[in-house]
């Protein structure tokens, strides 16, 4: 009455059918179970109002058919992965020219949140040169004591680093970065935002 189910669910090595073919039965069946309410319909009106056979047909066949409609006659392969999203500050600036051996120069670098929650930011500043960057190439701080810097690497490069401060979500603010030299040379930097 509502199809080939073994054709659906693949049982016995059926191979399933045709969409077209399946809609073709449901509609088949869906007029049978409209002629079956209409009839029952007008015995529910009369003098008795007992659920019959009939009803108790009507409440199966419409289950069977939810049931045929909702089967996934095809499907594809699930398919996973794994996602690494990056970004979330935006720091713009720039080192300039101009700098002299033994005067600190100030670079002023702004830094935007676009992490959608507040967090807690620092900058970084990598130094290094032919042959090796040294603790000793310069001074460098944020605004305030020198930093130490962490210096590794073959050639070694010198990481100086903030101290973390907040920023909330969407919030925009500057740093400034002091440089003063101590020879010359000719030295690659890069600054960077971080956050937590």
């Amino acid at each position: 009455m509502f199809g080939n189910r073994k054709n659906l669910s693949g049982e016995r090595g059926n191979k399933l059918r045709p969409v077209d073919e399946e809609l073709a039965t449901f509609d088949e069946s869906l007029a049978r179970l409209e002629s079956i309410v209409r009839e029952n319909g007008r015995a529910m009106h009369g003098p008795r109002r007992k659920l019959g056979r009939k009803g108790i047909a009507v409440i199966v066949a419409m289950v069977a058919i939810a049931g045929i409609v909702a089967a996934a006659a095809y499907q594809s392969a699930k398919i996973s992965g794994t996602v690494t999203p990056t970004g979330g500050l935006t720091l713009t600036g720039s080192f300039g020219t101009g700098y002299t051996i033994g005067s600190p120069k100030v670079t002023t670098w702004t830094i935007h949140n676009d992490a959608g929650s507040s967090i807690s930011y620092y900058v970084e500043v990598n130094v290094t040169r032919s042959g090796g960057a040294l603790a000793s190439d310069l001074d460098l701080n944020f605004g305030g004591s020198n930093i130490v810097p962490v210096c590794a690497g073959s050639p070694a490069v010198c990481t100086y680093t903030s101290t973390t401060s907040p920023l909330a979500s969407g919030a925009t603010t500057t740093r400034d970065t002091s440089l003063t030299f101590k020879f010359g040379a000719v030295f690659t930097l890069t600054e960077q935002a971080l956050g937590n």
